[in-house]
């Protein structure tokens, strides 16, 4: 493993090339390196003293190295006053690496000076393995790096680009793998990146100012794994895409990236095929469609995506394409004012199949929320479609009256595929213009819609049943129609929707009404889900909320409950059960009064509302639940009541046990000022209990009049169960005695 220096004014032979790099003499020129021969796990350092590299001969290299722990470096070494690496400045192909492998080539400067012709690094050859090219600073040509080899293992890291008319990187040697392009950028005036023919391929970290011909980021012909990751393109021209994907089919993830004023899509697929998951990217400004699902691709999931404030569609579906499910996106204030054929939020078309939509929200799109149309079909769940369309003739201009609404289905047909077309589940649709819902035909069976919310800018302009030629309101449609048997028009009652806020407020009309779905379509482990912004959304007792954002409970609840967990049994666990109940509770309702009582969920507030509020309560609502009511004294055991205009007491049981035969005996509860040891005064309580078991003395006290018996709220009492024979109240006995408190309701 031997060390070389070359200068641009070196001098010496290979032999001698030892340096150091300060000594012309000790280093060798271009023309000796290019001749030369070098050994794996060589390093040939080019020093940046001896000026520019630039005597029209471009710089090859000569020699692979034998394995990944065999290379050979060709680095660039900085002037030794901290300043630039050496530059290669050649018209046509600065640098060439014919078919080497086991190659990093780094630290350098590299111009080509022909204008839109040439490469700045070359790849050529039949085949190369494990090149890395890293920290480089590439101009000028047509393309920066190009492939025509196939190469396994390429490795583009920390790159500049600049005035690569075509294309910064283009990899198309056929065929190559294990493609990744990290930690790099390119300038205005630069294309981007088109990676051809390859098997697993990475882009990440890097950020693309432009591209002027397909896209920022485009594969085509792929196969294998795809990462494409945390990428920024601030804007493309021409025609370009932010990501295209062409031909491709291959399992992994596009995530994280940010694309902004793309002359075409944010996002583009053309016959491409998944297991893919587009991943919280966000596409904002294009003036295309957001991202575009074309020409039969399918197998994407596109999951807590944002397109915005684009000329075209939000998301978009067309051409055969079939199999995608949309969660948790949102499309916003996309559409164009000037035209009513585009501005959708969210819209499939022709004979698209098993297109979903779960979760999304679009709102404040130019022509509508949801639109599908052709012989397409799919579903369309807990999604929301507000504020969409508007008479932007009003703002003058030549803006345009737009004319489809919240959910806008003209369907020309049942899917040729699937024999289905659309169902429409627990959406909302709120002020969209000019109506909340759009079909062709209702009595073709193309679409079939219920358990939605509705809650139109204009009621005599609710909806359309015949593809637009006239208006019907909700009575009409719901009633007379009679259609969705089981939706309902009213306002859902949103946090904030002035603030983007459209998640349910307790009171709702939207919860609980939904229909079930399926464990498919839960948001989480008990229809619970943490959102992107860390917000947890809770249904209860397995019921769905209606629209994209249910009722929100407070993180904090939802963990204590995760922490306290199962529970059984008495004592401790009754303490933490009866906490866990109070947190259900909040967690589902402020106030129950509603429903059944349930013990296991519902706390002793929610029955005490109940019955003030008149709602019978059966005994049997107290079951054996954690809020159980009933109290089976055992000896010494302190009871306590609550005196008051209203209280919730439960019932007292006793079980003297088979030492304790009651038969032939009555028995009382007893109680009397004073301590167990010292009872002082007077029985102020001498009630005769309900023997339900005589034989092993168990039963049931009476109701307690507390205020009639001139009890006070105090802790000085005790209370005795005392049996006597019911022939002549003789032979008394007392099996149980113990302290008896009485305290004040604190509501009254």
């Amino acid at each position: 493993m031997a060390i070389y220096y070359v200068r641009a004014d070196g001098s010496a032979t290979k032999v001698n090339a030892i340096g150091p790099a300060t000594d012309a003499t000790k280093c060798m020129s271009v023309t000796t390196f290019n001749a030369s021969t070098f050994a794996a796990g060589d390093t040939i350092n080019f020093s940046a003293l001896g000026g520019t590299y630039s005597d029209g001969t471009s710089i090859i290299l000569p020699s692979s190295g034998s394995s990944a722990l065999a290379k050979i470096v060709y680095q660039g070494l900085s002037d030794g006053t901290g300043g630039a690496f050496p530059s290669i400045i050649k018209s046509g192909l600065p640098v060439s690496i014919p078919a080497r492998s086991y190659v990093i080539f780094r630290n350098f400067g590299v111009t080509n000076t022909v204008g839109a012709a040439g490469f700045g690094v070359g790849i050529s050859g039949v085949s190369a393995t494990d090149v890395t090219l890293d920290y480089l600073d590439i101009s000028g040509g047509g393309y920066g790096v190009n492939a025509s080899a196939a190469v396994n293992t390429l490795l583009i890291d920390h790159t500049a680009f600049s005035t690569a008319a075509s294309y910064s990187i283009y990899i198309a040697g056929n065929p190559s793998s294990n493609i990744i392009v990290q930690n790099s950028s390119n300038l205005s005036t630069s294309g981007g990146i088109l990676i051809r023919y390859a098997t697993n391929v990475t882009v990440r970290n890097n950020t693309l100012h432009s591209a002027s011909i397909a896209a920022g980021i485009g594969l085509q012909d792929c196969l294998g794994a795809l990462l494409i990751q945390s990428n920024e393109i601030p804007s493309t021209t021409g025609t370009a895409n932010g990501i295209l994907l062409t031909d491709c089919t291959m399992t992994g993830w596009i995530q994280q990236n940010t694309i902004n004023n793309t002359a075409g899509s944010g996002l583009r697929t053309v016959g491409s095929h998944g297991p893919i998951i587009t991943y919280r990217n966000t596409v904002d400004g294009c003036a295309a469609a957001g991202m575009y699902f074309t020409t039969g691709s399918s197998g994407f999931t596109v999951l807590e995506n944002i397109a915005q404030n684009g000329f075209d569609d939000g998301f978009i579906t067309s051409d055969g394409s079939h199999d995608i499910t949309f969660k948790y996106c949102i499309a916003k204030n996309n559409g164009d004012k000037l035209t009513t054929s585009d501005g959708d939020g969210f819209t499939s078309h022709s004979t698209d199949y098993n297109i979903f939509i779960e979760y999304c929200l679009a709102y404040g799109n130019t022509a509508s929320g949801f639109a599908m149309v052709g012989l397409s079909s799919g579903h369309v769940y807990n999604c929301l479609a507000y504020g969409n369309g508007g008479d932007w003739s009003l703002e003058g201009g030549g803006k345009l009256n737009q004319v489809r609404g919240g959910f806008y289905f003209p369907l020309g047909g049942l899917n040729p595929t699937t024999g289905t077309g659309w169902t429409l589940k627990n959406n909302i649709g709120m002020g969209n213009y000019p109506r909340e819902v759009l079909l062709t035909d209702i009595t073709s069976g193309f679409t079939v819609m219920n358990n939605n919310c509705y809650m139109p800018s204009d009621p005599a302009r609710f909806a359309s049943i015949d593809q637009g030629l006239s208006y019907i309101g909700w009575g009409d449609y719901h009633i007379i129609n009679a259609q969705e048997p089981l939706s309902i028009n009213a306002d859902p009652k949103f946090v904030d929707s002035d603030n983007e806020d459209f998640s349910l407020r307790y009171d709702s009309p939207c919860r609980h009404i939904g229909a079930v779905l399926g464990d498919a379509f839960k948001l989480g482990l008990n229809n619970s889900s943490v959102w992107p912004d860390g917000v947890l959304f809770y249904g209860q007792d397995g019921t769905w909320d209606i629209g994209a954002y249910p009722y929100r409970i407070d993180t904090e609840i939802q963990t204590i409950l995760d922490r306290i967990g199962a529970f059984t049994g008495t004592g401790v666990n009754t303490v933490l059960g009866f906490f866990k109940a109070l947190l259900k509770k909040d967690a589902a309702a402020p106030s129950d009064i509603g429903g059944t009582f349930a013990p296991a969920t519902d706390s002793n507030e929610a029955l005490a509302e109940k019955l003030a509020a008149g709602v019978n309560v059966n005994p049997g609502e107290f079951g054996a639940g954690v809020l159980q009511g009933k109290i089976t004294v055992t000896n010494g055991e302190t009871i306590r009541r609550t005196r008051g205009d209203f209280v919730e007491q439960g019932t007292i049981t006793f079980a003297f046990g088979s030492d304790w035969d009651c038969t032939g005996r009555n028995v009382y509860f007893c109680v009397r000022a004073g301590s167990i040891t010292a009872p002082t005064g007077p029985k102020l309580l001498d009630l005769l209990c309900v023997l339900t078991d005589p034989a092993t003395g168990t039963g049931t006290l009476p109701d307690m009049d507390l205020e009639a018996a001139g009890l006070a709220a105090s802790d000085g009492y005790m209370y005795e169960f005392e049996t006597v024979l019911t022939a002549d109240g003789s032979k008394p006995e007392t099996p149980r005695r113990g302290r008896f408190i009485l305290e004040q309701d604190g509501r009254n």
